[in-house]
C-alpha cells in the first residue's frame, strides 16, 4: 500500500496522478475513487491511508454530529448531515497553537477537548475516546515542529517569495470612491462572518460563506488567503514545505518551454504596473511558471498559464501562486492545459456549453454559426482564462472567486449568464469580430451577472454535466487519436518509398496494436517480478532473444539456422527439432562453416560435398595468407634497405597518408551514416513505441500465414536476429525495411537478404544444392502468399532448383554467391516469374 501512495503521490503534497499509469485491478481504482473523494470534500493533499477516523460532535453555534480525520499534515472534520447544514473544517497542524481537555458541560458533553490556532480561533470537540485522539494529535504536532523551522529557513533564502501586493499599483482604480466605499461594505460584511466562523487561514465552510461568494465576491484584502484556502492551495503549501524551493534550484527544464515561457511573459497583462519591464511581477511570473513546467512534466506550459498566474500573483507571493496554480491547473481543470492531449479536458467542455447553449439560448447559437464563429471558437479562450481579458476586470475578479469555491462547472452558468446579457447585441451584429468587443462593452456590471448566472442557470445538474463530459470525451479522444495518427502517417511517407501509403497505414494500425500489446505483457511481467521478488532473488528477466534461444536449447545472443531443415520434407516433429538444433547453433564465418551447414541437412553424399565446398574455401584462405605473408616480408625487406631506398620509401610513405586519409574519409562517412541512423531510431521509438519478438512473431505471421509453422518460426528467428541486433526491442522502421524488401524487393535483392539472414555479411560462400534449396524456400515463404502446402508446388520448387544447380554449377559440387547473383541480376524479375 506504501508503493502504491508513492506512485499516487510521489512527493506527498497532492499532485494530481496520471490515469494512464494506474493498473486496471479494482481494488485499486477504488482506493483511487476514496482518495478523491477526500481530497475533493476538503481540499488537501493527504491521502486516507492510515488515516486516523472517529466519530465526533462538533461544536459551533450548534453541535454538529460528523466524522474526525487525523491525517500527518491536517486535522479534518466534515458533518454527516443534509446539504444545507453541512460544514467542513481543516486545521493543519503547523497552525495549532495548543490544545486543552475540557470538563464535562453540565454533564452533557463528555470527553470533550479544544484545539486553539495561531489566528486566534478555538475549536470545540467532543469524541468518545479522547485520550488516544489527544495522543495522536501531540504526535502529529511534534513531528511538524522542525518542517515548520525547515520552511522558515527556506523562504528566507528566495528574495523574490514576497506578496507584491499588486492589486494595490492599480491607482485609477483603488483611488476611486466607488471602490473605497464597496471595499469598505464588503469588508464589513467578511469579519461579521469571520467573527462567527473562524478567522482565515482556518475558518469553518459552510453554506453561508458560498452564499457570500455568489451574492457579494471577496474583497481584496481577503482575496489571496481566500483563493488559497477555496482551492486547497494553501494546505498543499503547508503539506509541501521545501518542494517549491527544490523544484526552482532543478535544472531540467525543457529548452522549448522556457523559450515559449520567455515569449509569453510580456504577453500577460501588459497594462498593469506589476507586469511592466523590468518589474518584480515579471521575475516572479517567470519563476511560477517555470518551476511549475518542472513539477508537472505532463502538463508543461500552455498559453493562457500565463494570464491565470499573473492574475494570482497580484495577491499572493510566488510560491503561494505556484501551489495555487498546481490546484487549478490538476484538480480544478484536469487536461485543460495538457499539451499532450491537445487540450483535451476543455475541447470537451466547449462542446458541452455549446450544447447548453443550443437548449437555453437557441436565437444567440444560431446567429453566431451564421457569423462562422461558433459557440465553441468563442468560449475557448474564456474557459481557459476564466474570463480574464474578455470581461471587465473586476468582474474577472468575480469569476475566479466563484470559480475557485463552487468548481469549473460554474464557468457554463457564468458563460450562459454572458451570452444573455448580451444576446441582443449579439443579435444585431453582422461579423463575428465583432462579438469579443460587444461582449467586454456590454458585460459592466459583475454582481448582475452573478445573479443573473446563478439565478436561472444556477441549477445545472452536475450530474448531466459529467455524463456528458464521459460521453464527448470519448468522441474528442478518437478526433484526437486520428488526427495524430494521420500527422504521423504523413511524416512516414517519405521514409519507405517502396510501399505506398495505404501499406504504410495498414502496417502502422497494425503496430499500434501490437506496441499496446507490449506495453501491456511488460506491465504484467514487471508486476510478476515484483510479486515474486523475495522468492526468486537473484533471477534476472529474460530478454526475448535469449527466451527464444533458451527454448531452442543454448544461449546466443544470434541464433545461426539450418536452411536445409526449411527445404527438406520431413515429419512435423523432426522438422521442428531439426530447426530448434540448428538455430542453437552459433552464427560464424570462419573455416568449416558449410560442412556444418550442410551437415545438419543431409546425412548422405551432401555431407561430403559441404566438406569438399569447405575445403576450397579453406585452400583459397591458405593461397590469401600465404600471399599477405610474402607481401609482409618483402616489406620487411625493403624497409630495412636504409637510406639507398628512401625515394620509394617517400613515395610508399604518401600512399599510405593517401590510403589512411581515404579510410579516415569512409570513417567518418560510416559514423555519420550510424548517427544519422541512430536519430532516425530514436525519433521512431518516441514517436511509435517499440515491440519485442514475441509482437514481431505474430506480426510476420498476420502478414506472412506461410511462416505459420516451424520452419517458418525459423525465418522469424533469423529476421528477429538481424532487426534487433541483440537487443530486446525494434521500432517500426525496422518492420517496414524488412517488408519493404519482401513486398517490393527484387528478386535479386530479395536473395541477398536472404542470404544475409543465415550467412552474415560473407559474400565468398559456395552453395550445395540442398543449402540453394534452403534459401529459396525462404525466399519463396517471404516473397509468395500462395498455397504452401500443395505437393505440387513444392514438386515444381524442387524440380527448378534441381535443373537451375545442374545448368549453373557444372560439374562443380557446389555454385559460389557471387554466381548466382551475377545471374539474378541479368535476368531480373522474368526470372522470378519462372520460377514461381
Amino acid at each position: 500500500m506504501n508503493s502504491w501512495k508513492a506512485s499516487l503521490d510521489p512527493e506527498g503534497v497532492g499532485r494530481s496522478p496520471d490515469i494512464r499509469k494506474y493498473s486496471s485491478n479494482m481494488a485499486l481504482i477504488n482506493e483511487r475513487k476514496k482518495v478523491a473523494h477526500f481530497r475533493k470534500i476538503f481540499g488537501v493533499p493527504d491521502a486516507p491511508i492510515e488515516v486516523h477516523t472517529y466519530k465526533c460532535t462538533f461544536y459551533h453555534n450548534m453541535h454538529r454530529a460528523g466524522l474526525l480525520y487525523l491525517t500527518e499534515n491536517f486535522l479534518c472534520f466534515e458533518t454527516i448531515s443534509t446539504l444545507s447544514d453541512r460544514c467542513t473544517l481543516v486545521l493543519a497542524w503547523v497552525n495549532v497553537k495548543s490544545f486543552t481537555r475540557e470538563g464535562s458541560l453540565l454533564g452533557l458533553v463528555p470527553n470533550s477537548f479544544r484545539i486553539h490556532t495561531k489566528s486566534g480561533n478555538a475549536h470545540f470537540f467532543s469524541v468518545g475516546n479522547r485520550e488516544e485522539v489527544l495522543k495522536h494529535i501531540q504526535s502529529f504536532i511534534d513531528n511538524r515542529k522542525s518542517v515548520k523551522r525547515r520552511r522558515d529557513s527556506v523562504l528566507d533564502r528566495l528574495p523574490t517569495n514576497v506578496v507584491s501586493l499588486g492589486w494595490s499599483l492599480d491607482t485609477h482604480r483603488i483611488e476611486s470612491e466607488t471602490y473605497t466605499q464597496q471595499q469598505s461594505t464588503l469588508k464589513g460584511i467578511w469579519d461579521k462572518y469571520f467573527l462567527d466562523h473562524g478567522f482565515l487561514p482556518d475558518p469553518v465552510i459552510d453554506p453561508a460563506m458560498e452564499s457570500l461568494v455568489k451574492k457579494h465576491g471577496i474583497p481584496d484584502i481577503h482575496r489571496g488567503l481566500m483563493w488559497q484556502l477555496c482551492s486547497g492551495s494553501l494546505h498543499k503549501k503547508e503539506a509541501g514545505i521545501g518542494v517549491y524551493k527544490d523544484l526552482f534550484k532543478k535544472e531540467s527544464l525543457d529548452p522549448v518551454i522556457a523559450d515559449t515561457i520567455s515569449r509569453d511573459l510580456h504577453r500577460s497583462l501588459p497594462d498593469h504596473e506589476l507586469f511592466k519591464q523590468g518589474n518584480l511581477g515579471i521575475v516572479q511570473l517567470k519563476n511560477v511558471l517555470e518551476t511549475y513546467s518542472k513539477r508537472a512534466t505532463h502538463i508543461g506550459y500552455t498559453q493562457s498559464m500565463n494570464i491565470v498566474a499573473a492574475m494570482l500573483l497580484m495577491y499572493m507571493s510566488e510560491e503561494e501562486a505556484f501551489w495555487t496554480l498546481s490546484a487549478i491547473c490538476e484538480d480544478f481543470v484536469p487536461d485543460y492545459y495538457t499539451a499532450k492531449l491537445q487540450l483535451l479536458g476543455s475541447i470537451v467542455d466547449q462542446q458541452i456549453f455549446s450544447l447548453l447553449v443550443l437548449k437555453n439560448l437557441p436565437e444567440v447559437y444560431h446567429h453566431l454559426k451564421k457569423l462562422d464563429t461558433p459557440v465553441e471558437m468563442l468560449s475557448f479562450p474564456w474557459f481557459l482564462c476564466f474570463f480574464i481579458g474578455y470581461v471587465p476586470w473586476e468582474t474577472s475578479l468575480r469569476v475566479m472567486d466563484v470559480v475557485l469555491f463552487c468548481g469549473v462547472d460554474a464557468l457554463f452558468s457564468i458563460g450562459l449568464g454572458v451570452l444573455h446579457i448580451c444576446s441582443n447585441e449579439i443579435l444585431k451584429a453582422s461579423e463575428g469580430h465583432m462579438i469579443t468587443s460587444i461582449i467586454k462593452d456590454t458585460v459592466t456590471d459583475g454582481q448582475a451577472l452573478m445573479d443573473l448566472a446563478f439565478t436561472k442557470y444556477g441549477k445545472l445538474p452536475k450530474d448531466t454535466i459529467s455524463s456528458m463530459r464521459k460521453k464527448n470525451q470519448y468522441a474528442v479522444m478518437n478526433d484526437l487519436q486520428e488526427n495524430m495518427d494521420v500527422t504521423k502517417l504523413r511524416s512516414l511517407e517519405g521514409r519507405f518509398p517502396k510501399l505506398n501509403n495505404k501499406e504504410i497505414s495498414q502496417m502502422y494500425r497494425i503496430w499500434l496494436d501490437y506496441v499496446q500489446r507490449y506495453r501491456d505483457r511488460e506491465e504484467k511481467r514487471k508486476t510478476r517480478l515484483m510479486v515474486y521478488k523475495k522468492d526468486r532473488l537473484g533471477s534476472q528477466p529474460t530478454s526475448p532473444t535469449n527466451r527464444w534461444n533458451e527454448r531452442a536449447g543454448s544461449v546466443s545472443t544470434k541464433s545461426n539456422f539450418s536452411v536445409s531443415a526449411i527445404g527438406e520434407k520431413s515429419d512435423p516433429e523432426e522438422a521442428e527439432r531439426g530447426a530448434c538444433n540448428s538455430r542453437a547453433t552459433e552464427s560464424t564465418n570462419t573455416e568449416g562453416d558449410q560442412e556444418r551447414e550442410a551437415g545438419s541437412a543431409d546425412e548422405g553424399d551432401m555431407r561430403g560435398s559441404g566438406k569438399e565446398a569447405g575445403s576450397d574455401r579453406t585452400e583459397d584462405t591458405s593461397e590469401s595468407e600465404r600471399g599477405r605473408g610474402k607481401h609482409e616480408e618483402e616489406k620487411e625487406r625493403r624497409t630495412d634497405g636504409g637510406d639507398t631506398r628512401g625515394s620509394g620509401q617517400e613515395a610508399r610513405s604518401d600512399k599510405t597518408e593517401d590510403t589512411s586519409e581515404r579510410g579516415k574519409e569512409k570513417s567518418e562517412e560510416k559514423k555519420e551514416s550510424t548517427e544519422e541512423d541512430t536519430e532516425e531510431k530514436s525519433a521512431l521509438e518516441k514517436e511509435l513505441g517499440v515491440i519485442g519478438f514475441d509482437e514481431f512473431q505474430e506480426i510476420l505471421i498476420k502478414v506472412f500465414p506461410q511462416l505459420d509453422d516451424p520452419k517458418g518460426f525459423g525465418i522469424i528467428a533469423l529476421t528477429w536476429n538481424d532487426c534487433a541486433k541483440g537487443k530486446d526491442t525494434i521500432h517500426f522502421g525496422k518492420l517496414m525495411n524488412v517488408l519493404s524488401v519482401a513486398w517490393r524487393g527484387t528478386l535479386k535483392e530479395q536473395f541477398e537478404y536472404c542470404f544475409k539472414l543465415v550467412y552474415g555479411e560473407d559474400r565468398s560462400a559456395s552453395l550445395v544444392m540442398s543449402q540453394l534449396k534452403g534459401l529459396m524456400d525462404m525466399l519463396y515463404r517471404i516473397s509468395y502468399n500462395g498455397d504452401l502446402e500443395s505437393a505440387s508446388n513444392m514438386s515444381k520448387i524442387e524440380k527448378y532448383i534441381s535443373e537451375f544447380y545442374a545448368l549453373h554449377a557444372g560439374s562443380k559440387e557446389a555454385i559460389s554467391f557471387q554466381k548466382i547473383n551475377e545471374i539474378l541480376e541479368n535476368k531480373g524479375n522474368s526470372l522470378l516469374e519462372e520460377f514461381w
